[in-house]
């Protein structure tokens, strides 16, 4: 709900917004790896913001927030899930790192 009012000037402007997905290896000690659930990025997509996962999701795991009770799943199968669902030309997902 707070940022609400930031994804509104987001979709105004239509700038994609890239976003990490998936398991954090790059900075030591981030440790908040809930952060990057895939799922968590339908609020945005929602509100109309352009998203860019990047990576894919490609690595690690996340709660599956569509279950009655949720449990981990590959990220990289909840960005698929995602890819499924009609965002139109919002949701993107950024390849550099699997081919």
């Amino acid at each position: 709900p707070r940022l609400r009012p930031f994804y509104a000037r987001l979709a105004a402007t239509r700038l994609p917004v890239i976003v990490h997905c998936g398991e954090e290896r790059a900075v030591p000690g981030a440790g908040r790896d809930e952060l990057g659930n895939p799922l968590l990025v339908r609020a945005p997509l929602e509100q109309g913001v352009r998203i860019v996962i990047a990576h894919c999701a490609s690595l690690g795991m996340a709660l599956d927030l569509d279950r009655p009770r949720p449990r981990e799943a590959p990220a990289f199968d909840l960005f698929a899930r995602l890819m499924d669902e009609d965002w139109g030309d919002r949701l993107m997902g950024d390849v550099s790192v699997v081919m």
